[in-house]
């Protein structure tokens, strides 16, 4: 059914973390930047924690941390990574993706994934890297990142995605900041001569 994918980020497995609690918008952050920079980044889920409560958007479920989602945006540019928000569309999600460039997408995990979610309230923060087509070029398939299943690359029929976006009613927060699929290609090469590449976060609150 799936001839082949376009654009977008392969093998995010290797770089995926994986939640402890309902603490799935760290993650996901965490996995953006761990995406960008996957080698030798200073990422921490402490950190994020940290800068989440300074500036306001921290909040808890039954005495575990979660992420406001208005603070995705803020704690991804203090990476070095600009992202903006967008009404979801499928045409500007794919054209991201082929750029190499990924979302972080708020979904009812029911709608998305109903074989491991029960229906619920609660929303769940994944990570969109690549589509999939079938022989008629059409779209057929989303992957990407679920921090529920740490080190599997997840693969999601398309209605159901567009399907959990719309009943979730989140915008999208697409990366301005592209994949450098260089890092993944050449990882031998950058690891020989500098050691690895060593990010700062931008800002200390």
């Amino acid at each position: 059914m799936f001839d082949h994918e376009l654009g977008g980020v392969k093998t995010p497995r290797k770089i995926i973390d994986q939640q402890r609690g309902p603490e799935c918008g760290y993650e996901a952050v965490e996995n953006v930047v761990q995406l960008v920079y996957p080698f030798g980044n200073n990422v921490s889920e402490k950190d994020l924690k940290r800068r989440a409560a300074f500036y306001g958007f921290s909040g808890t479920v039954g005495g575990q941390s979660v992420l406001d989602p208005r603070g995705y945006q803020k704690l991804l540019a203090d990476y070095g990574i600009a992202s903006t928000w967008s009404s979801f569309n499928a045409d500007t999600l794919i054209q991201a993706l082929r750029e190499n460039r990924v979302a972080v997408v708020i979904v009812d995990a029911a709608i998305l994934d109903p074989k491991n979610y029960p229906p619920s309230d609660e929303l769940h923060a994944i990570v969109v890297t690549n589509f999939g087509v079938n022989s008629q070029n059409t779209v057929v398939r989303y992957t990407g990142i679920d921090s529920n299943f740490g080190g599997t690359e997840r693969h999601w029929r398309w209605d159901r995605l567009h399907n959990a976006v719309a009943a979730a009613g989140f915008k999208i927060l697409i990366t301005e900041t592209c994949i450098a699929q260089k890092y993944w290609e050449t990882y031998h090469v950058l690891t020989r001569v500098s050691g690895g590449i060593r990010v700062a976060s931008s800002a200390t609150p």
